[in-house]
């Protein structure tokens, strides 16, 4: 589902890769939907930040195009830290132009 990442055909670890990401499409579509979605609608440099519910989905799946462009709470084990964190990162950029958004799955 990466779109930044080239595989080979000979390389034994991109070959796995190329079989998990066909199970995971298979046996989980409605993450890896909610993740396709959510990152066409984005530009190429938005900033995203991820609660730690999703973090092992948006990790594997979500691509990424910008330098710190994406943050996951990995040892912070909490629930509802990525609202604090864009509001933080939101701060310096209060004349800019600079859309929040807040996904939400069921």
């Amino acid at each position: 589902m990466r779109t930044s990442w080239r595989l080979c055909s000979a390389c034994p670890a991109c070959t796995l890769r190329t079989r998990l990401d066909a199970v995971a499409a298979e046996r989980w579509p409605e993450p890896l939907r909610l993740l396709a979605d959510l990152r066409s609608g984005l530009a190429p440099d938005a900033i995203v930040f991820c609660d730690s519910l999703i973090q092992y989905w948006a990790s594997r799946h979500f691509p990424v195009y910008a330098p710190r462009a994406f943050h996951l709470p990995w040892t912070y084990g909490t629930l509802g830290g990525s609202l604090p964190m864009a509001i933080g990162a939101r701060s310096p950029f209060l004349n800019d132009r600079w859309s929040p958004c807040v996904v939400t799955a069921r």
